[in-house]
């Protein structure tokens, strides 16, 4: 009979929390020695998936699970704590995302797990949350950058003199096979903040995600065509200079195809307002284009002025053999100075973004 009489008040509990009209109200927050000690409750994560939605505004969506777990001496392993918890009279400290956006999938009762063991009444509270949110765009290194992935946790209920969040002892974990496509996880590190607003000061949580791009595909499809038509530039010089007509070609297409990749590489893809490294990269390929096309219309100037046999009447004419020595010495000069000079620029340029 005393059985019976138990479950009947389980049921009506039951029934009453699973109606919202009529929710019943659940118990203050647990008590350990006095009533201005705060409730400390030690919070961790297990990652599951790391999803990069927007890779021009950074927006990232987070999968993982809240693990809460507080001291609640009112609570154990007996038929009251049963009843509490089918009722939803169970104190918890309302841990929300307070930087970043919360998706679907929160606060569904198919994505919380209630435990509660030992005779002190410890309780584990786990929760799986879809967050989206924005990851730094410090792009001044692209493709060679790092960014920042942060989430903050926190409660706008309770303050920090009723309730301290600190971070468990193994804070995150993560999942293994979590791939980011075009980044690479590089570390998770936590810290713990004081968020001071006009209702009190308030502990924060936050997590960092520091992730790294791959820049392996920038490699190979823009950096190495471009230093491949530097190249290109340079044999010019090796072309003869009596076929000027070709290293003037040659020299042209190359400038075109740099500014075909550069709009295709940056231009179209991420916009910012200042230069990154891969424009300057580009930009440094395009200089010793431009500076072999400018030789090269050197060289055409002087050779079409080679059949000249005199400058003015009644003044010593110019030997051809001049102009011969003059083009041998330009070409030979430009032949050891241009990849020299080339190298040295791309060793400072990689030194200074590496």
């Amino acid at each position: 009979m005393k059985s019976e009489f138990v479950d009947c008040f389980m049921l009506i509990g039951t029934a009453l929390s699973l109606n919202p009209t009529q929710k019943l109200p659940e118990m203050g927050r647990p008590l350990l020695h006095t009533l201005n000690e705060a409730t400390t409750v030690n919070v961790s994560l297990t990652v599951e998936e790391i999803n990069f939605i927007n890779l021009k505004t950074m927006e990232v969506e987070v999968i993982f699970q809240l693990h809460q777990r507080w001291i609640d001496p009112r609570l154990g392993a007996n038929l009251r704590t049963h009843k509490m918890a089918v009722a939803g009279q169970i104190w918890r400290p309302k841990i929300t995302v307070t930087k970043g956006l919360i998706g679907s999938g929160i606060n569904n009762e198919d994505t919380q797990f209630w435990r509660g063991f030992g005779d002190r009444g410890n309780v584990l509270l786990s929760e799986k949350m879809f967050i989206k949110t924005f990851c730094t765009r410090n792009l001044r290194k692209f493709p060679f950058d790092t960014q920042i992935c942060e989430l903050k946790f926190g409660t706008y209920r309770f303050p920090m003199d009723e309730v301290q969040l600190f971070w468990h002892s193994n804070p995150a974990e993560l999942f293994t096979g979590i791939n980011l496509h075009e980044f690479k996880l590089i570390n998770i590190s936590t810290y713990h903040e004081v968020e001071i607003r006009q209702t009190g000061n308030f502990s924060v949580l936050v997590l960092q995600i520091i992730v790294e791009r791959y820049y392996v595909h920038y490699l190979i499809c823009t950096m190495i065509p471009c230093t491949i038509l530097v190249l290109l530039s340079y044999i010019s010089f090796w072309i003869n200079y009596k076929s000027i007509n070709v290293r003037l070609v040659l020299s042209m297409s190359v400038i075109l195809f740099l500014i075909y990749l550069y709009q295709e590489a940056t231009c179209l893809t991420i916009s910012v307002p200042f230069l990154k490294s891969l424009d300057f990269f580009i930009i440094l390929c395009l200089t010793f284009a431009g500076f072999s096309l400018f030789e090269n219309c050197i060289i055409s100037y002087i050779s079409s002025n080679m059949d000249l046999n005199c400058m003015v009447e009644g003044i010593k004419c110019i030997d051809e053999k001049v102009y011969d020595k003059l083009l041998l010495w330009i070409e030979r000069s430009v032949k050891v100075i241009f990849p020299i000079f080339y190298f040295c620029c791309l060793l400072v340029f990689l030194y200074c973004t590496l």
